[in-house]
């Protein structure tokens, strides 16, 4: 019984301190982990992309791509289509 409570006394605060390292290098790994769209980012970063801290935002993203020519006064509602991805 006596080496019982020793192992425990002693195992306890070792494991503790294992599982809270392991934990922070866990959240470390989580909150770095590269974007998908790290490199086009890279190439060409929109300040819109970015949170109040620099982070990038990992939301979904709409392109609207204008013809040339394009004139926002004969804008007609029918004219919106989704294309490729």
């Amino acid at each position: 019984m006596v080496i019982a409570t020793l192992f425990t006394v002693l195992f306890l605060p070792v494991g503790v301190l294992i599982g809270w390292i392991a934990h922070e290098n866990f959240m470390n790994y989580v909150e770095e982990k590269a974007h998908p769209f790290a490199d086009i980012i890279a190439e060409n970063p929109h300040p819109e992309l970015f949170d109040e801290k620099g982070k990038v935002i990992g939301n979904d993203y709409m392109a609207l791509t204008f013809d040339l020519g394009y004139d926002p006064e004969e804008f007609e509602p029918e004219d919106i289509s989704e294309g490729e991805a």
